[in-house]
């Protein structure tokens, strides 16, 4: 979809956390009003307009989206960012966010006077300076899993992802299996008859697929099983086949010719 129609759909994917942000900051707001530590209400401020500002430049586009950090749960919101050349939105926003920057520090070398004005304006305006290096990052070709990933935790796959990887890699597997060619054993006599052995083929499966311990030993076991279902069927019908020929094989009855027996 384009258009109206994704923006639409985008602000659908995100309208409950957005009003729950909007919320929180509704009750900082109230909380500090009329207190004299203002500090908390404008970093929440300073983050919430600068996480706005990147949100709208993914959604118009950027060269980077640095997606690979997105957990699992909320990676269908990939679908809604453009990777693409910088919209008009991108040197406007980053252009307001430096110029509120800019009052920032000016602020904290004129106008700050006590050692709380410093430390309150030093904290906001650092936070700020990394939001716009933030929206930076978004046109420069680097992953933020090279920054970032020696920070990461990463989780063991639960068991849907496990089923899910299982299946993937059988397929891989029944895909790649190959049948090896076997040769029909010449026929060897038996009590005077011809016997012609039955060649049974074998699915040979490619070592290269990658499959999780706990389904590898389930293969296992029932590959176990199967090569003893086929040996004891080759047994049983090995001797079926004996025992029919030895049956076969017995004395004829004698015959007359003329009233004299042969």
């Amino acid at each position: 979809v384009r258009g109206w129609r994704r923006f639409a759909l985008a602000l659908q994917a995100i309208l409950y956390h957005e009003l729950m942000l909007i919320a929180c900051g509704v009750a900082i707001a109230l909380l500090t009003w009329s207190g004299v530590n203002q500090v908390g209400l404008w970093t929440f401020t300073a983050l919430w307009v600068l996480r706005q500002s990147a949100k709208i430049n993914l959604f118009l586009g950027v060269p980077v989206t640095n997606d690979e950090l997105m957990p699992h749960q909320v990676r269908f919101l990939k679908s809604f960012f453009a990777r693409k050349s910088v919209s008009a939105f991108f040197p406007l926003s980053v252009t307001l966010a430096t110029a509120a920057l800019v009052i920032m520090i000016q602020r904290l070398v004129e106008v700050a006077a006590t050692p709380f004005d410093i430390a309150g304006l030093t904290l906001v305006s650092t936070l700020f300076a990394l939001g716009i290096l933030e929206h930076w990052f978004m046109l420069l070709p680097l992953p933020a899993i090279t920054l970032w990933g020696w920070g990461i935790k990463h989780a063991a796959p639960d068991s849907k992802e496990l089923e899910i990887a299982a299946d993937g890699a059988v397929a891989k597997a029944e895909a790649h299996a190959t049948i090896p060619d076997l040769k029909p054993s010449p026929p060897t006599a038996l009590d005077g008859k011809l016997f012609q052995p039955k060649a049974v083929a074998f699915s040979v499966v490619r070592s290269d697929s990658v499959v999780p311990q706990a389904q590898q030993q389930q293969m296992c076991a029932r590959e176990r099983l199967e090569d003893q279902f086929r040996q004891a069927f080759l047994e049983q019908h090995a001797r079926t086949d004996m025992g029919t020929a030895r049956r076969n094989i017995g004395m004829e009855p004698a015959a007359k010719i003329n009233g004299r027996t042969s």
